[in-house]
C-alpha cells in the first residue's frame, strides 16, 4: 500500500478535470469579450470550449466505463474510435449516464431543438471539421468550400438568437450602426 493518499489515476483525473474547467472558463470569457473588431476571440472561444467540453465528457465516459466494468478503463482505441472529437455523441452518452443515476437533478436539463442543441451541434462541427477553416480556405481545400466560416455561422445561427433575447434593441441598433460605418 502506498503512503500517498491519491493514486496516479486520481491525479490524472484531477489534472484532466482542471484542463477541462480552465478551457471552458477561458472559452466563456473569450466569448463574452468577442466582437466584430476582435474576431480572434471567437476562435479562441470555440477552440477552448470544444477542448474543455470534449475532455469533460470523456472523463464522464471513462468513469462510467470503469464503474460498469469493475474498475477497468476502456482502451485508447475505444475512446478515440467511439467518439473522436464528436461533442454531440459524447454529450448524448453523458445524458444516458445521467438517466441511469439515482436521484437525478434535472434543474439544468434542456429540451431538444433549443439553442443549446444548436450550440452543441456548432461546437461539435467546429471540433471535428471547421477548426481548420482559415487554413483550409487559404490553401483552397475542398473542406473549406464545403463549410461555412465558423464565425459567420456562429453569428447567423446562435449569436443573433442570443442578441434577440438578451440584448436591448437600442444598444443593438447602435452597434449595428457602428458596424456599418466600418
Amino acid at each position: 500500500m502506498s503512503d500517498e493518499p491519491f493514486t496516479p489515476q486520481w491525479r490524472a483525473f484531477t489534472r484532466e478535470a482542471a484542463i477541462a474547467g480552465q478551457s471552458i472558463g477561458a472559452g466563456l470569457a473569450a466569448l463574452r469579450k468577442a466582437n466584430y473588431a476582435a474576431t480572434g476571440l471567437y476562435s479562441h472561444a470555440f477552440f477552448s470550449l470544444t477542448i474543455g467540453l470534449e475532455r469533460m465528457l470523456k472523463i464522464i465516459f471513462l468513469i462510467d466505463s470503469a464503474t460498469q466494468n469493475g474498475g477497468v478503463y476502456p482502451s485508447e482505441s475505444d475512446l478515440r474510435r467511439r467518439f473522436g472529437h464528436d461533442i454531440q455523441k459524447l454529450f448524448s452518452y453523458a445524458r444516458e449516464v445521467h438517466q441511469r443515476l439515482p436521484g437525478q437533478d434535472n434543474r439544468y436539463s434542456f429540451s431538444a431543438g433549443g439553442i443549446e442543441d444548436e450550440i452543441l451541434r456548432f461546437l461539435s462541427e467546429f471540433g471535428k471539421t471547421t477548426r481548420y477553416y482559415n487554413l483550409d480556405f487559404l490553401v483552397n481545400s475542398n473542406s473549406a468550400s464545403l463549410s461555412v466560416d465558423p464565425i459567420a455561422e456562429w453569428f447567423n445561427k446562435i449569436g443573433s438568437r442570443i442578441l434577440e433575447v438578451h440584448y436591448s434593441k437600442s444598444l443593438t441598433e447602435k452597434e449595428l450602426s457602428d458596424l456599418n460605418r466600418l
